[in-house]
């Protein structure tokens, strides 16, 4: 019998298991004007993925702001594109409030990203998500992760 596993190395098999789900491309992080709670901020980002990037497949982390009441999010996205950057932070700034998208410089970077939205959201009950918007993805995400080709 194997003894129980820590948080920790929950939140690590987690991480390399959303990494191992696609190759991303961005990160997100988003924030709200007014005060969210966990689900509101879920619901919100949601509702925006639908919306604005349909085709994006993307995982998702709710944390609670540090120092003020509310929520925020931390994202990557895969699928993108030709997406803008600069039209897509302007629809969620327009919504939402603030918000950072970069592009992700290699795998190592986008497990670190994971791994930090995961730690970040384990701070008080853990709210996350994944979606798979493109059936190769979901196909080799279901047998075992996609090549590093």
């Amino acid at each position: 019998m194997q003894p129980p596993k820590n948080s920790a190395e929950c939140r690590s098999e987690l991480a390399f298991w959303v990494d191992s789900l696609a190759r991303w491309e961005l990160k997100f992080d988003g924030t709200f004007a007014r005060p969210k709670s966990a689900l509101k901020a879920a619901s919100c980002y949601e509702r925006f993925m639908r919306e604005v990037l349909p085709g994006v497949s993307y995982f998702v982390a709710v944390e609670a702001n540090p120092s003020s009441p509310g929520h925020h999010i931390h994202a990557t996205w895969a699928g993108c594109g030709s997406l803008r950057r600069k039209v897509i932070w302007k629809r969620w700034f327009g919504l939402y409030g603030r918000n950072l998208i970069e592009p992700i410089r290699g795998k190592r970077v986008a497990l670190d990203y994971v791994c930090k939205s995961l730690s970040y959201a384990a701070k008080e009950p853990i709210w996350w998500d994944v979606k798979l918007c493109n059936s190769d993805l979901w196909h080799r995400a279901s047998h075992g992760g996609v090549s590093t080709d």
